[in-house]
């Protein structure tokens, strides 16, 4: 894809009303990583197809696409190169990633720019002009789904099976039913304070307790055994796609811009920093209840201008390729898991229009970005997701990830090798979990998505709080039925656990390929 060059970024305040000003580095990043193309201009034809969107498009000097002379509106600084399209800072709707405004400098290289809307040339033909088209159905037709509409429909691939048919499996003296979780209905985890209040070595670990290490080859996933053959987790190695380093950089280079923006425009404070987790900047942003909320609702953050860190974060296409990839390795290394997920979730979306999924190819319904430049987290458990429910995480940044930044598992008393760009995938409310410090002057940065217990607890007690069915008889017993007995629950998230000799049948019956 041609480079887009970096744009001086100029200084940006928030307007008045619903409207915010986004710095370009944002803007400029949502197409920067999108896809490859063919030829050069191709990509010049999409990347206006995205940035003009439909019915606009920029007028200029000529060229030839698929045989059609095209007029094409170029960006005029003289430092830009010849041809290369940039999309200047414009005006975006703080809830909507479509661009309301285009500002458009002049050929000679005026600095005052223009805001009149392009003009789209009368006939655009070509193999660039029916993908655009195809798209624009496609987007269409996702609309009138509810929720996530790609990771509710998502089955693996037949070439998945055959990339991921051989992985290591590393075993344990653990039981999975003896995980820790909340008790009556067991929706969530059981809360529990960190051990301590720093980060566990890899000597400590190894030496001192006794732990086992989980070392890191590329293209080798690894699966995490309890004493009965259930999968509780897994690594899931770097994809083998030629791109997939651009994609890992680019998402490193979108926390780390938001980091600093946020700091240099007093967006963020050293307040931020800090969590039981550690000294962490995350950002939560997806579907989630708890906190006093009488219903699921959307994280927003309080401010509209940390509503424009996240919302920027959301919008870039190297981040929602990480979110897919790691919607795909839950899918993957827990297929029957996966499909209650797809069966709750999607009911929950289909019942409340309000509620919005971060991205449409992840079947999580919330994320955290953890942005600090040393996102290492203490010992802890994440007890509001799911009690059996997976959670996904993968590491961003540049470190020796032979000598740090290790994912702890501690029921399984493993210490594994986790380097950027590879995804990782436990049950993060039942197993404690954390991460080996790095050293100093490296960088890490990672991303998690989760499910909240609430969600699936809201689902299961028809779309109304515990409370709420507590003022009737009739609801009283709806709640005890959805409870289960003591334990009943647990259990049957457990039994949706895939075991290393069912894996591929699991996914064979979730494709309709089996009984």
């Amino acid at each position: 894809m041609i480079p887009l060059s970096p744009l001086t970024e100029p200084e940006v305040s928030p307007p008045p009303g619903d409207d915010v000003e986004f710095p370009p580095h944002f803007i400029r990043t949502e197409w920067d990583s999108s896809c490859s193309f063919d030829d050069a201009n191709e990509a010049q034809e999409i990347y206006l197809d995205h940035a003009l969107g439909d019915g606009e498009r920029g007028s200029g000097p000529s060229e030839v696409v698929d045989g059609a002379v095209v007029e094409k509106q170029w960006a005029g600084p003289s430092h830009l190169p010849s041809g290369q399209p940039v999309l200047q800072p414009s005006r975006c709707s703080l809830f909507s990633s479509s661009i309301d405004e285009l500002v458009v400098p002049s050929i000679a290289g005026d600095q005052n720019p223009s805001t009149t809307p392009a003009v789209r040339p009368a006939s655009v033909k070509g193999r660039a002009r029916r993908r655009a088209e195809d798209r624009q159905a496609q987007a269409i037709e996702r609309k009138k789904l509810a929720g996530p509409a790609s990771a509710l429909r998502y089955r693996p691939k037949a070439s998945t099976f055959k990339y991921h048919s051989k992985f290591d499996r590393i075993s344990s003296a653990l039981d999975a039913s003896n995980m820790p979780h909340a008790s009556g209905g067991a929706w969530i985890g059981k809360r529990s304070a960190s051990l301590r209040d720093k980060p566990w070595t890899v000597d400590e670990l190894l030496n001192e307790m006794d732990f086992t290490l989980v070392p890191y080859e590329d293209g080798k996933n690894v699966v995490f055994l309890d004493s009965k053959d259930r999968i509780v987790g897994g690594r899931i190695a770097k994809s083998q796609k030629e791109d997939w380093n651009e994609v890992i950089d680019e998402g490193a280079k979108c926390l780390r811009e938001v980091r600093k923006y946020g700091f240099e425009e007093g967006i963020l404070t050293e307040d931020d920093v800090d969590s039981r987790r550690g000294p962490l900047l995350a950002l939560p942003v997806g579907v989630s209840t708890g906190g006093g909320q009488t219903k699921p609702s959307n994280l927003y953050q309080n401010l509209r201008t940390r509503r424009l860190l996240t919302n920027s974060i959301l919008r870039n296409k190297a981040i929602k390729r990480i979110a897919g990839a790691q919607s795909s390795a839950f899918a993957f290394l827990n297929p029957k898991l996966y499909k209650k997920y797809t069966e709750d979730l999607g009911a929950l979306f289909a019942s409340d229009s309000s509620l919005k999924a971060n991205f449409d190819n992840s079947i999580f319904p919330a994320a955290s970005f953890n942005c600090s430049d040393q996102s290492v987290s203490l010992d802890h458990f994440d007890f509001g997701n799911l009690s059996y429910g997976f959670c996904a995480l993968t590491a961003l940044g540049n470190f020796d990830f032979k000598r740090g930044g290790h994912l702890i598992l501690f029921e399984l008393k493993l210490v594994v090798e986790f380097p950027p760009g590879s995804t990782c995938v436990i049950p993060s409310a039942a197993i404690r979990h954390g991460n080996t410090p790095i050293l100093p002057g490296e960088e890490r940065m990672s991303i998690a998505q989760y499910a909240a217990g609430g969600l699936f607890r809201w689902v299961a007690y028809g779309f109304k709080t515990g409370k709420m069915l507590a003022t009737t008889a009739a609801g009283r017993r709806a709640r005890a039925a959805a409870d289960g007995a003591s334990g009943i629950l647990w259990f049957e998230g457990l039994d949706l656990y895939s075991t290393r000799e069912s894996l591929f049948e699991d996914h064979k019956a979730m494709r309709g390929m089996g009984a």
